[in-house]
């Protein structure tokens, strides 16, 4: 019952100090691997719901990027303060259209693997440049890096590199198939350059009309 399940949960958080140090790790471990399955929950939820609805047209409007990014920042400063990296960013006020709730997802995921993926004291950069009529924007690291081999297919749903297996275990493997998703339904270029042991730049192309959007070519 609820009544139960409060009345167990309560002496653990009182008499924590108390319990043996063996215990207290296997609890720690247990809560890990709990956070894990609800963030890949979460995360095939977002893909599966993205594949059946692309795009909801009655929330896509005139989002300004750079709002977007400050968002961004502010959700991921945490991490990038506990990894001391430093991220540097150039990026305008810009009008574009989509939905902001999944560009949110898009950049969300894209900054948070070039944080977790850089080393200690490392630097990202968020940028933009103009080319003709669309706006590219880069998300890059100075970090692992990943493997010419590895680059066609880490789209795909739970890829992932030796390199980033051991770097980072939490990954649910999904994140850059999300990104590729929430691109796809956007009509977004999605651009990667990578060299191993040197860092990764993520490219994001936005064309200035984007009348398709959500819908098929």
């Amino acid at each position: 019952s609820v009544t139960g399940v409060q009345t167990c949960a309560l002496p653990i958080f009182k008499y924590w100090a108390e319990i043996p140090e063996s215990v207290r790790e296997i609890i720690s471990r247990i809560e890990s691997k709990s956070h894990m399955l609800r963030e890949r929950i979460s995360e095939i939820l977002i893909l599966g719901n993205l594949k059946i609805k692309p795009t909801d047209n009655t929330k896509v409007s005139s989002v300004d990027i750079k709002e977007i990014i400050s968002s961004v920042l502010e959700n991921v400063k945490e991490e990038a303060k506990r990894r001391k990296i430093t991220i540097n960013v150039d990026v305008p006020h810009r009008a574009v259209d989509g939905n902001k709730e999944q560009l949110n997802i898009l950049f969300s995921n894209l900054i948070m693997n070039a944080i977790v993926y850089s080393h200690e004291e490392g630097v990202v950069d968020v940028y933009t440049e103009l080319h003709a009529n669309e706006l590219h924007l880069y998300v890059s690291d100075h970090g692992i890096g990943i493997r010419d081999d590895a680059l066609p297919h880490i789209f795909d749903e739970y890829f992932r590199t030796t390199e980033g297996v051991r770097f980072n275990k939490r990954s649910t493997g999904l994140g850059l198939s999300i990104v590729k998703e929430i691109a796809k339904n956007h009509k977004f270029g999605v651009r990667v350059k990578s060299e191993l042991n040197r860092g990764t730049t993520f490219e994001i192309i936005i064309p200035e009309n984007k009348n398709l959007i959500g819908k098929e070519d």
